[in-house]
């Protein structure tokens, strides 16, 4: 693309592919220069001289419908911050990403307040608390045309970021709720002992993920992963994603945490528990079988056993509003409370 001029009340900026010299101006983990890999694109907005704004997009594995995108604002187009950031290796526990390459799809992650429900979609004109950045606005308008597909970007609700994609034309697609769960108090402890219960009534049997091989946790995660977003953000193939996702189970799975739930043999739920540097457990919990009839006590199972075994840390979840079981499950939870999350998912 050439450079372009654009004007606001106030201000100009110049919108211009990203060079190498101005990495220094944009400390974001994603940040490369314009057309790093095939259909990536880099765009960053000058005003004064200096670098107040700077997005960038790329193609998706995982998600193949839309590009992942990320968006830095400067001190001069809103405040110095980044949303969509990769945090971790999206993949983290929820995606499968790289600094090359993010799902854009929070289990974390990413992961949301819009009280937005899978297929359903929201301007998103109510955010309050923050006004959108003009250079925000203007460079992911052309990070927007600059491609053929929609892009994902995830951001707090209420922040300059969030009202930044908004204004640009962003529309909340999934809202991931607080899920950071303090565990070792009196009532978490009798709310997983009633979760137990119940379990063994409806025949659930758990057994660790250590007592399964790495191509069978693989295909146990790929499944869940397939069910929780195949209703609003569609996956690649399977055999892609067990191909994507069997490095990062094999690298970042806590195994002897993660357990699965079994009726007649066959894996119904699971809670999947990852490696991370924060002090709070990282797991996604769903059902591999969500219509099955015992497929809510066997994620309430799932949920009791992380919570009961790492009683006096904290766990942090990585959800959606739209997951059949393990969303009402959290609504139930004593205490919750936001950790890295509400957070929204926006697509462009």
């Amino acid at each position: 693309m050439q450079p372009a001029a654009s004007d606001s009340a106030d201000e100009s900026f110049l919108v211009r592919p990203a060079r190498e010299a101005d990495r220094h101006g944009v400390p974001a983990s994603w940040w490369h220069p314009d057309a790093w890999r095939a259909g990536a694109r880099s765009l960053v907005v000058e005003s004064a001289g200096a670098i107040v704004a700077a997005a960038a997009r790329c193609p998706n594995r995982v998600h193949p419908l839309r590009h992942s995108a990320w968006l830095h604002l400067s001190e001069g187009g809103g405040r110095s911050t980044t949303s969509g950031e990769v945090a971790s290796g999206e993949e983290t526990s929820g995606e499968v990403m790289s600094s090359e390459e993010t799902s854009g799809e929070v289990m974390s992650s990413e992961a949301t307040s819009g009280e937005v429900m899978s297929g359903q979609e929201t301007s998103g004109e109510e955010t309050l608390g923050a006004a959108p950045s003009p250079a925000g606005v203007a460079v992911l308008r052309a990070l927007r045309d600059a491609g053929d597909l929609p892009l994902s970007l995830k951001a707090v609700p209420g922040t300059v970021e969030h009202a930044t994609i908004v204004a640009a034309g962003g529309v909340v697609y999934q809202h991931c709720p607080p899920e950071l769960v303090p565990t070792g108090t009196p009532t978490l402890r009798e709310w997983c002992a009633a979760q137990r219960a119940g379990a063994a009534r409806s025949g659930v049997h758990l057994v660790r993920g250590a007592e399964r091989s790495t191509t069978d946790l693989t295909r146990a995660w790929t499944q869940l992963y397939e069910v929780v977003h195949a209703d609003w953000s569609p996956t690649a193939p399977t055999a892609d994603l067990l191909e994507i996702f069997g490095p990062m189970i094999e690298a970042e799975l806590e195994s002897d945490s993660t357990v699965l739930a079994l009726v007649d043999g066959e894996i119904v739920a699971a809670s999947f528990v990852f490696l991370g540097s924060d002090p709070a457990v990282e797991t996604v919990a769903e059902a591999l079988v969500p219509g099955h009839p015992h497929a809510r006590s066997a994620v309430g199972a799932c949920l009791a056993d992380v919570l009961a075994r790492t009683d006096g840390r904290p766990v942090e979840f990585d959800g959606h509003r739209s997951d059949p079981h393990f969303f009402p499950l959290l609504a139930s939870l004593p205490d919750v409370r936001a950790g890295d999350t509400p957070l929204d998912l926006l697509e462009l």
